[in-house]
């Protein structure tokens, strides 16, 4: 389990108030302390030359009206216009560093998440929308940088300005010094809306989240099909204005309350201002001050104003960067690693000439509380087999050896004690209902899911040794749905073999019969497809992730349904080529219509999660009340249908 510090999600306090949230943001900035420090350092230096500024002017004022005459205001018109220069330069330098603080920052934290993002498990991703991640590692990590571009210089200088002032008036004449009542005088309004504007700034995330997923989801292809063909385009504005209208709303909301306190400030300040003037104005009368120190009073009256203000301006950044950090480390926080395997007890693991091996393989579904991130994740209660049979196992050890009658609510045994073995050259099938367990057993055998006891080796290795390059390496997986990237079809090749040369990608397509179709596009094999290859077929979405798997030349091919989406006629054109091409490859194959699987060289009936049956396709025909001959009969009948044939 994460060791990170514990606090409930729901929870998202400011950032001035909560010390825990403050050394996180500290320890995230560690790696730029020397650039920090020199920031401190630029800081202070456009801070304290313009504030002798006042003071030089004061001087120069008393010399000139005691009869000083020219030569007496050369040196300090001199220091004024130098320091002014010093200080406008140290500024401009210092906005660079801290410009480049925050980029820096920010990048490592949209690093970090997407490191961890990306390696979480598959299930994860069933319960989040994909418009949810992309504002928390857009939108969210985008409203920290300005904590660091701009709130700790401009928060660091008003400081400095206000403690500065304090002092010289101090020193000055400490009469004036109640000039800095104004300060917290002017900080109450804001104290008291401080709750209040945090809770909108929250919400303001959500509703802005909300939208984001709400564009994602319909407009793309699919969504916008889908939305005519069941006449909701109507509805889908409807809600599109809604969401917006709450997105309008928080800002508003926010806006009012932003106002309300800077209004209030301005009252506040000018009550006040005004009485200590008519102050400063009888002293002057009595002559107990002189006109040049009345100025450096007016002076630093406005040097008091800007800062104050800046300060309370800078709140509102800081509590949206507070926000945005709690929904970033809620995301880094949590811990969704699979857990340690329940193995088969035994001494040195024997050599293995099996491809692959399944040994005692057992796994649960899980709920789906396991497998979500609290204030990202939105699912229904138990993972699902999905498209890829997407299930999980994070924390179904501890269960491993309960029966399945016996599982925590939420869990379901889908598999149970699974032994195959699939060898160089050799075709395995799996056949079964759907949901029988199939696509979970592709999952298990490509590495991408962990058995909840049992093992699934790879040459003899476990798959859970096995690092994430040398599993890609061992195993071309071609699913029902073939995931085509918006890129060129050249590189969508290469993204599974990015050393492949111009003749290897023309190789791999020719024997997957895809090459006559790219030379025919406009440009080739450098034509750019849309999102999930919606210029391709589903036959030509299959025969490019055939060329894909033919590109890596790994041991084990597993074709969990490659041809469902395929007409008859395509479909056994398919499965002729993909036999012929992985004739010296081991081949697991997960197949519904069985007449796909007749050739195989064994065939395994999948049923309750467990094997029932085993052997060839004749071997299992000679069993005419078997389930694989009842299956095949049932099928063969169907096809024979009117309109069903070939």
């Amino acid at each position: 389990m994460s060791d990170k510090p514990a606090r409930k999600k729901s929870e998202s306090p400011s950032i001035l108030r909560d010390p825990v949230l403050l050394r996180r943001i500290a320890a995230s900035a560690r790696p730029y302390r020397s650039r920090i420090a020199l920031l401190l350092v630029l800081v202070l230096g456009s801070t304290m030359l313009p504030l002798s500024q006042p003071v030089l002017l004061r001087e120069l004022i008393d010399d000139l009206g005691a009869g000083g005459g020219m030569a007496a205001a050369v040196w300090p018109l001199v220091l004024i216009g130098v320091t002014g220069l010093l200080g406008v330069a140290a500024a401009f330098v210092a906005s660079r560093v801290a410009d480049g603080i925050g980029h820096s920052v920010t990048s490592d934290l949209q690093r970090r998440l997407f490191d961890h993002l990306v390696s979480l498990p598959l299930p994860f991703y069933t319960t989040v929308r994909s418009g949810t991640l992309v504002s928390r590692i857009t939108n969210d990590v985008y409203a920290v940088e300005p904590l660091f571009t701009s709130v700790l210089s401009s928060a660091l200088a008003s400081s400095l300005t206000l403690a500065t002032a304090a002092v010289v008036l101090l020193v000055v004449d400490p009469r004036l010094a109640l000039v800095l009542l104004i300060v917290p005088l002017v900080l109450w309004p804001v104290r008291l809306a401080e709750a209040r504007i945090n809770s909108v700034i929250r919400t303001s995330f959500q509703h802005n989240s909300d939208l984001s997923n709400h564009v994602e989801s319909v407009l793309n292809r699919d969504g916008v099909l889908l939305a005519r063909q069941a006449g909701a385009v109507d509805a889908e504005r409807a809600r599109f204005a809604e969401l917006a209208g709450k997105v309008r709303e928080t800002a508003l909301r926010l806006a009012s309350w932003r106002a309300a306190v800077g209004r209030s400030y301005d009252l506040v300040f000018t009550i006040t201002t005004t009485a200590l003037l008519a102050g400063g104005a009888i002293l002057v009368t009595g002559g107990n001050i002189t006109l040049g120190t009345l100025i450096l009073f007016l002076l630093y009256l406005r040097q008091i104003q800007a800062p104050v203000s800046t300060l309370i301006g800078l709140r509102y950044p800081a509590f949206r960067a507070g926000a945005a950090f709690t929904r970033v480390f809620d995301v880094l926080d949590s811990d969704l690693r699979p857990a340690t395997v329940a193995r088969r007890a035994g001494g040195e693991r024997a050599a293995d000439d099996a491809v692959l091996r399944f040994s005692g393989v057992r796994f649960d579904h899980v709920s789906t509380a396991e497998v979500s991130i609290p204030g990202l994740s939105h699912a229904p209660t138990v993972t699902g087999p999905g498209m890829f049979g997407i299930t999980t196992v994070p924390h179904a050890v501890a269960h491993a050896d309960a029966p399945a009658d016996q599982l925590p609510e939420g869990h379901r045994r889908v598999l149970n004690g699974i032994d195959l073995t699939v060898a160089k050259g050799q075709t395995v099938a799996i056949v079964g209902e759907s949901g029988a367990g199939k696509s979970t057993i592709a999952m298990l055998a490509a590495g991408l899911f962990t058995p909840t006891a049992g093992e699934v080796l790879l040459g003899g290795v476990p798959t859970t040794e096995l690092t994430p390059a040398e599993l890609a390496n061992s195993v071309a997986l071609i699913t029902q749905e073939t995931h085509v990237r918006h890129e060129s079809i050249a590189e969508n090749l290469r993204y599974v073999c990015p050393d492949a040369s111009d003749s290897d990608l023309v190789e791999a397509c020719e024997a997957a019969q895809l090459d006559r179709l790219v030379r025919s596009l406009p440009d080739g094999y450098q034509t750019v497809v849309g999102e999930k290859g919606y210029r391709f077929s589903g036959g030509e979405r299959q025969r490019l992730s055939v060329a894909r798997a033919l590109l890596t030349r790994a041991d084990l091919v597993i074709l969990d349904e490659p041809t469902s989406q395929l007409d008859a006629v395509t479909e056994e054109q398919l499965d002729l080529a993909l036999r012929e091409l992985f004739a010296d490859r081991a081949v697991l194959l997960m197949a519904h219509r069985l007449r796909t699987v007749r050739s195989a060289d064994r065939i395994l009936v999948l049923a309750d999660g467990s094997v029932r049956e085993d052997g060839t396709h004749d071997e299992l025909l000679a069993t005419p009340d078997g389930r694989y001959a009842r299956f095949y009969r049932s099928q063969v009948d169907a096809d024979a249908r009117p309109g069903r044939g070939e």
